[in-house]
């Protein structure tokens, strides 16, 4: 066999390869083929021209593996442990066919490497270490042996085989040949336990599950698995206020420190009236309910005319409807500031009206947001588009100056489901007729007051312009109390600096959003842009079980 050096010809690939092998061994280097065009391919392209078919290339370029082509890194940084063998050597060889096609001819050598060359070095190469099959059978009888026992293999295999053997080359061999070391059956074992472990928590929702089937009507299922989250949720209540007051009455885990009422949707009479409805028909009047501001800081109320019907909830005949004496004697404002206070860090406020109790709270106890965990508020808008005004949402635009405190005074992380968002994520008609359709009494209260405003939608021209997205049912409150019960139901929220205009002839109440940051506010609000709708469907089907 001819040695490999420049004008070295050779008659077929295999002398030509095993010249290399050669060359290698005797040198202790080793080369690697970046590049080659195969006979076939340009055959392809000049099928006229005469090749040798045991050449199989027409031009071969061969390199050292510690050098070779500069590849662009596309790396993110965060693997800062990962090396290379690359270090820009030199040595290649490049081969190409005679002008005949007989024979291929060594063009070019060079024999000059920048980096250590040695027998030891030479050793640990990847294509060295390789084992045959025979060998990688031993390895596996060793691990079987020697009970996956890496450092006996290694000794044991390097005697029979003469190669460096590196751990990981062992645990590569046990992976393909299913013999695994000991490390790997401990992560079996580790496997085990933890399904073992699910398995017991399914026995366990189970027997929960069981649990929940049997308790008392009305009453709210807890978890004692998961922290529970106390609410206090500000509400004037109409329709979809009673939607979001059952969702959370209905929610495990979830408890309603108290109700505190305004006047918006309805005068405040009827708000507490209504709020007291709702509690009797989900067995919970043991909830305190607390009256509130009857008209807003500043000039007159704006009526939300007959959306909701005259008293809010549709104008349904209810003859159990509970008596206003059970109203508590302590003022909404006063309420909030206790129950926040004996719970700092604890309370997320709930806000679903008109934002007048929350703006003289913290009037009365500027400490009050620090001590809150989270402020949600339905309210406000993103878009311009109003519901009410020309520019503004109902809430905001029912006490403009209220919004306007809440948001430049509340520090605490506050969430918003603004009126565009809302029609964004609506839901079909046909679920809400699946949803109204349940056989329960909570189901049959909610189909008779939501009657009026489910008429209204259909005919009213007016309401038909302000929806944003197409018609749908859209439960407003309900969006921002199932933000609050399930910390994972925002899927897309958008940080901003937010206020309330409160001069303009027609944008006053309306929520300007600073997204140039000419406000210089440090405080930003969570804009909810996406939210996991089958959750949501499934909250407000458990809200009427």
């Amino acid at each position: 066999m001819a040695s490999l050096t420049v004008g070295s010809t050779y008659s077929n690939y295999t002398d030509f390869n095993n010249a290399v092998t050669a060359f290698e061994n005797e040198n202790f280097v080793q080369f690697y083929r970046r590049d080659a065009r195969t006979i076939e391919k340009v055959k392809r392209l000049n099928p006229r021209h005469h090749y040798n078919p045991e050449l199989k290339y027409v031009n071969i370029h061969l390199t050292c593996i510690h050098g070779g082509r500069n590849f662009l890194s596309h790396s993110k940084g965060v693997r800062p442990k990962t090396s290379t063998c690359r270090v820009g050597c030199p040595a290649l060889i490049k081969v190409k066919t005679t002008e005949d096609g007989e024979r291929l001819v060594v063009k070019e050598m060079v024999k000059i490497h920048n980096h250590e060359v040695s027998e030891a070095a030479f050793k640990h190469y990847p294509k060295r270490r390789q084992l045959c099959p025979a060998e990688r059978a031993k390895c596996s009888e060793l691990l079987t042996k020697y009970d996956g026992n890496k450092r006996l293999v290694i000794e044991e295999l390097t005697k029979v085989t003469g190669k460096v053997i590196l751990p990981k080359d062992i645990h590569n061999i046990a992976a393909t040949m299913n013999c695994p070391p000991k490390c790997e059956r401990k992560k079996q074992e580790k496997k085990q336990k933890v399904t073992k472990g699910i398995r017991m928590v399914m026995d366990t929702d189970t027997k929960l599950r069981e649990q929940a089937r049997k308790r008392r009507p009305g009453s709210a299922f807890k978890d004692p698995r998961r922290s529970e989250k106390k609410l206090v949720l500000d509400v004037d209540t109409g329709v979809d206020d009673a939607q979001a007051i059952m969702m959370a009455l209905a929610a495990p885990n979830v408890e309603v420190l108290g109700i505190t009422c305004v006047s918006g949707n309805t005068s405040l009479e009827n708000s507490c009236r209504n709020t007291l409805r709702v509690l009797n028909v989900c067995q919970r009047l043991e909830i305190p309910v607390f009256g509130g501001a009857a008209e807003p800081l500043m000039g007159h109320p704006l009526s939300a005319g007959s959306f909701h019907g005259q008293d809010g909830l549709g104008d349904a005949p209810d003859p159990d409807a509970p008596g206003l004496e059970l109203l508590q004697t302590e003022g909404a404002v006063e309420a909030i500031i206790r129950l926040v206070n004996e719970n700092p860090g604890e309370v997320c406020l709930v806000a679903m009206a008109p934002l007048t109790n929350l703006a003289l709270a913290v009037k009365i106890d500027p400490t009050l947001p620090q001590k809150l965990k989270g402020l949600f508020i339905m309210g406000g808008n993103t878009d311009s588009r109003g519901n009410t005004t020309v520019c503004a949402e109902f809430n905001f635009a029912a006490d403009p100056e209220a919004a306007y405190i809440v948001l430049n005074r509340f520090f605490c992380p506050t969430y918003i489901a603004t009126w565009e968002f809302c029609c964004e994520n609506k839901l079909p008609w046909s679920f809400c007729a699946n949803w109204l359709a349940q056989d329960t009494d909570k189901a049959r209260f909610m189909k008779s007051i939501f009657k009026h405003t489910m008429d209204t939608v259909a005919t009213c021209a007016r309401y038909q312009r302000e929806m944003t997205a197409g018609p749908g049912f859209v439960s407003c409150n309900s969006y921002a109390m199932a933000a609050a019960i399930d910390d994972g139901f925002v899927w897309v929220s958008e940080p901003v600096a937010v206020t309330v205009e409160l001069q303009g002839t027609y944008t006053r109440g309306m929520m300007v959003l600073d997204k140039l940051g000419v406000l210089e506010k440090e405080h930003q609000v969570v804009i909810m842009r996406t939210v996991d709708l089958e959750s949501f469907k499934g909250m407000l089907m458990d809200s009427l079980k």
